[in-house]
């Protein structure tokens, strides 16, 4: 018996009717510690103390000792005085008598069990926490034998998103729950997850407290021991937020591409017609409008030039002016910052906005106002929709109000640009007249000496290369000085004039005439007559000569000088130039003493030789 008892893998232990031990295997001795000799004739209370009057086995006693067998679960101390959890299952033990003389005690060790099964049900616990508690949607689906989908179970977001109680929707077929549509597309995408074996994602949209709301569903396929798929487990993850962020993202991206777009064009061109055409192309595409309009106020502020009305080709063409003034535009842009109308039809419009929105056969309008310096209307822009109701977003006047700011630098570069310009020009032409100042005569409007002195320079130096004959002309005008004293030096003055439009008719275009100061002229004659042999210089001479008499004939012609004839006349020093000469000023100096020589000779000219 002992032998048997000790192979037992449970503590066996015998006790009487008295509570004393009469028996204890070798198990039950390790339990307690304690060596046979030290239990026998104990009782349960020395032994195992306070836990001998438990309610359990208090309870298991009374069924015992009513000879019935009782079982209980408890924990105990071992012999290291570490707490064990044990099953104790108490047999009665029947005397001849039929009374129950005492009972046997059996005691195994179920921590192992316990510790796993306290795990589990935390897990479990754990798991019910996370089902219940995550801000997903959780739900299982089971395939019955007949390969029908029904619901097993789902936590409490889907069953608001499903609008089914769980325990009105457990076991429920998919169309059982929802509309033949949509269970139509959940069962599609089931099916889709078992025939890839694996875990799918998807995006879906669906109804949700009378509100359209977009899930990120995720199907994951479960396999029983056989291998085969029987159960579906589903989460969900609302992306709402993240779809409007996606919107509010794409919308700000075709925004700044739009801005992008028209401040490179605003870079690229001055050209205020180009980049009003550029911008209102931009902005009718961008919104989807029936037409754009940009505006801008002209340079007095009192009425509208349309840069651009751009129409919609369905539409008819633009009209021909704004339709609206200045005054109504700029009192309705200090009270508001801008012009928003959803329905002209039925909303309550002062006149002139009513009149405007017809002229333009407009149902939907918003404006903004282009602001100058000093919070100066400079224009408008404005979208129209003809032929629907447009309600206008925030980022609909955000967007239009970042549009007129550049268009407000491009009107604000070109006008810079155009004062630039016409600052530029002044100073284009004050340089020019005075380049011109420097080398003409004010009085007479000819060439004076500098520009003589680069013309003479210029000839002697090209002279090795052209080679031909040139002749210089020192021209003294006779009896100037009596008409200044007899009729003033503004007679002497307009006498200078006319001699100058005189001489200037005797000259071809390729001849310099130059005042060269007081009453004394200079021409050069340029390409002389140019004969092979000994004949150039008699060609020359003979060419200068016929220039000089042709000069005497037109000033021996009086002039009308404040109402009196006045008769004047010119002596000529003449220079026959081909390549002498080295310097200007011995041209001249000859030149002037060849005339000086004809005014004491009385000649009508001299050449220098």
């Amino acid at each position: 018996m002992q032998l048997i008892t000790d192979s037992v893998q449970g503590g066996i232990a015998y006790i009487d009717r008295d509570q004393c031990y009469r028996f204890v295997n070798q198990t039950y001795q390790n339990w307690l510690g304690c060596s046979a000799e030290e239990i026998i004739g104990k009782t349960v209370e020395e032994m195992i103390g306070k836990e001998a009057y438990s309610q359990k086995r208090l309870e298991a006693l009374q069924k015992v000792w009513q000879g019935e067998a009782a079982r209980y679960e408890g924990r105990r101390p071992c012999r290291n005085q570490q707490m064990r959890d044990v099953s104790i299952m108490l047999v009665p033990d029947w005397s001849e008598q039929g009374t129950v003389e005492g009972f046997y005690s059996l005691i195994i060790d179920i921590t192992e069990r316990k510790e796993r099964e306290r795990r589990a049900i935390e897990q479990e616990q754990f798991l019910r926490s996370i089902y219940e508690g995550v801000n997903q949607a959780i739900f299982v689906i089971d395939f019955d034998e007949d390969g029908e989908l029904r619901w097993a179970d789902y936590n409490w977001i889907s069953e608001q998103l499903m609008g089914v109680p769980r325990t009105q929707g457990r076991g429920k077929t998919l169309e059982q729950l929802f509309s033949p549509d949509l269970a139509k597309v959940i069962r599609k995408n089931y099916e889709h997850c078992l025939a890839a074996g694996h875990s799918i994602s998807y995006e879906e949209c669906m109804p949700y407290q009378q509100q359209r709301t977009c899930w990120l569903l995720t199907l994951t396929p479960l396999r029983n021991s056989q291998g085969r798929i029987d159960r579906v487990v589903g989460t969900g993850i609302n992306i709402d937020y993240r779809k409007e962020l996606e919107n509010t993202l794409r919308e700000q991206a075709e925004r700044q591409q739009l801005l992008n777009t028209i401040t490179r064009s605003i870079r690229q061109s001055l050209d205020v017609q180009e980049v009003a055409q550029r911008t209102v192309s931009e902005i009718q595409q961008a919104f989807q409008a029936t037409r754009a309009i940009l505006a801008v106020a002209d340079s007095q502020q009192t009425s509208w030039e349309l840069l651009q009305a751009i129409p919609h080709p369905e539409t008819q063409t633009a009209a021909a002016s704004l339709g609206l003034s200045y005054e109504v535009l700029q009192h309705l842009f200090q009270k508001h910052e801008e012009l928003i109308i959803a329905d002209a039809a039925t909303e309550s419009l002062s006149p002139e906005i009513q009149a405007f929105a017809q002229n333009w056969e407009a149902r939907s309008l918003l404006a903004v106002p282009i602001w100058g310096e000093h919070s100066q209307l400079k224009g408008s822009i404005c979208l129209q929709v003809c032929h629907e109701i447009r309600y206008w977003r925030d980022r609909d006047m955000k967007l239009l109000h970042d549009v007129s700011e550049q268009i407000a630098i491009a009107l604000q570069q070109a006008q810079l640009y155009q004062q630039l310009e016409a600052e530029l020009n002044q100073r284009y032409q004050l340089e020019d007249q005075l380049r011109y100042d420097a080398i003409h005569d004010q009085l007479t409007g000819l060439p004076n000496r500098i520009q003589l002195r680069n013309r003479l320079q210029q000839k002697l130096q090209n002279w090795h290369g052209e080679g031909e004959y040139f002749a210089v002309f020192f021209l003294d005008l006779n009896r100037f000085k009596a008409v200044n004293d007899t009729l003033g030096h503004s007679a002497g003055d307009e006498l200078l004039t006319l001699v100058g439009q005189r001489l200037q008719h005797c000259l071809r275009e390729t001849d310099l005439l130059v005042r060269f100061g007081g009453d004394e002229f200079v021409i050069i004659l340029e390409h002389l007559p140019d004969r092979q042999g000994a004949l150039e210089l008699r060609s020359a001479k003979q060419a200068s000569i016929v220039v000089a008499n042709r000069i005497h004939d037109t000033l021996s012609t009086p002039f009308l000088l404040l109402g009196e004839e006045v008769a004047i006349g010119t002596s000529i020093g003449i220079v026959i130039v081909h390549g002498q000469y080295d310097h200007p000023d011995s041209i001249l100096r000859n030149a002037d003493t060849a005339m000086y020589q004809a005014k004491t000779s009385g000649a009508k000219y001299i050449i220098f030789s």
